[in-house]
């Protein structure tokens, strides 16, 4: 895997990013020196499971840890509110830490919950604090 395309393969990883990838591949070669570029599908795997995690949990500052001792990479999932967007949908932000090769990386990113009942990245969506 070329390391420019690691964020591509983390959205998609988790299962959240469409057509979005192929305007996206071009603009990544900020991320040649970070942790997701390095990620087995192994990783990515229990990167994603523990993204639904949070994203489905009642709790919208749940965190969810994951490893992978094959690979010794390993990484945080961390719930930070729940939000909603204009159009009404039901949203979330994470951060998303990720340690593999001795390198550290966060990312943060909005996801929005589509009416299929699938979680996307809500890139350009702007997101209200939701009411408790």
């Amino acid at each position: 895997m070329k390391p420019s395309t690691g964020l591509i393969v983390l959205a998609v990883g988790l299962g959240v990013l469409g057509s979005q990838s192929i305007s996206m591949a071009s603009n990544l070669n900020f991320l040649d020196d970070t942790a997701i570029a390095f990620l087995t599908e192994a990783d990515m795997k229990l990167q994603r499971e523990a993204a639904v995690r949070v994203l489905e949990s009642d709790d919208p500052k749940f965190v969810q840890e994951w490893k992978n001792f094959s690979s010794g990479y390993s990484g945080r999932i961390q719930g930070l509110g729940a939000f909603h967007s204009a159009d009404g949908l039901t949203c979330r932000k994470l951060r998303i830490w990720t340690q593999a090769r001795g390198v550290e990386s966060q990312f943060v990113f909005p996801f929005c919950k589509g009416a299929s009942g699938e979680w996307f990245i809500a890139s350009g969506k702007r997101l209200f604090k939701a009411e408790k």
